[in-house]
């Protein structure tokens, strides 16, 4: 599905612009908000994978890992080693632990 994105660009009196609502880290974000993030960031959801009940927040893609080894399912039924290179891979955690492997 593709969302729009509402960019404003606010001027103020000393020629300072501020833009909101493009999808910057810490911005709202997913179908509640109707806006997407900018490149290198996801739709980070406080609670697992439901995009239509639940606002986000655009929270930039990590580059570096650690390798401790905590394994969590996330929202794309994939295991990943830890919370942060699901991050990396821009998705959501679905349960901590492994995914269930379906025979």
């Amino acid at each position: 599905m593709m969302y729009k994105s509402k960019c404003l660009a606010i001027i103020s009196e000393l020629s300072i612009v501020v833009i909101t609502g493009c999808g910057l880290p810490g911005t709202p974000c997913g179908e509640e908000s109707n806006l997407t993030c900018a490149a290198g960031s996801f739709c980070k959801y406080e609670t697992g994978c439901d995009s239509t009940t639940a606002a986000g927040v655009c929270e930039v893609m990590p580059d570096i890992c650690t390798e401790i080894f905590a394994p969590v399912c996330g929202c794309d039924g994939e295991t990943y080693s830890n919370e942060c290179f699901a991050a990396a891979s821009g998705v959501n955690i679905a349960a901590e632990g492994e995914c269930e492997q379906t025979p």
